[in-house]
């Protein structure tokens, strides 16, 4: 979804239906949100935060939230640390839609299990996964633990993504359903 966050609380959402719940959240009092819109402020641009959360529907998501600054004469903002800052423009996307549009959803059809992590501050926090992983119980706080040992004992092909501009730090690990051969 896209929304408008003038002075860091979202006013505008599209689309509204399904969430509503997020109307009027202050990203900069809320502590899972403020150091993630706090570094965006700093940085002056688009990071990548997440995967998170949603208050508005508890899917997991990832948030691409960029700040905007007014340096039109006589406005002042809301942050006294930040006197041109208007607010957020931000675009967000859930986890399942994301993995949704991949191949790596069909990964049954191409006989491989996965599991995709962010590095964040902190530590690695679960992104998807695609196979089966034994004695790992899907939504436990152990999955990610799990996941990765699971993954090691297989050798698997390990393929990383960071751009330290953006906040964005992605690993995925991923190997032949029946081990290589």
């Amino acid at each position: 979804n896209l929304q408008l966050a003038p002075g860091g609380v979202i006013s505008v959402i599209h689309p509204l239906q399904g969430n509503f719940g997020a109307v009027g959240h202050d990203l900069m009092n809320d502590p899972a949100q403020r150091d993630g819109a706090l570094a965006a402020i700093r940085k002056g641009g688009v990071i990548f935060v997440g995967p998170i959360t949603l208050i508005q529907n508890g899917k997991r998501a990832i948030i691409a939230r960029n700040p905007t600054f007014i340096t039109t004469p006589g406005f002042v903002g809301d942050l006294a640390e930040f006197p041109n800052f208007w607010g957020f423009t931000t675009m967000l996307t859930t986890l399942e839609d994301l993995f949704k549009v991949t191949p790596l959803e069909n990964s049954e059809e191409y006989n491989v299990n996965f599991v995709a992590y962010a590095m964040t501050a902190n530590g690695p926090a679960l992104l998807h996964t695609a196979g089966r992983a034994p004695g790992v119980a899907r939504g436990s706080e152990d999955e990610l633990e799990g996941w990765l040992a699971h993954a090691q004992s297989h050798d698997p092909i390990r393929v990383e993504f960071k751009v330290d501009e953006l906040n964005l730090h992605w690993v995925m690990d991923l190997w032949p359903k029946d081990g290589w051969k």
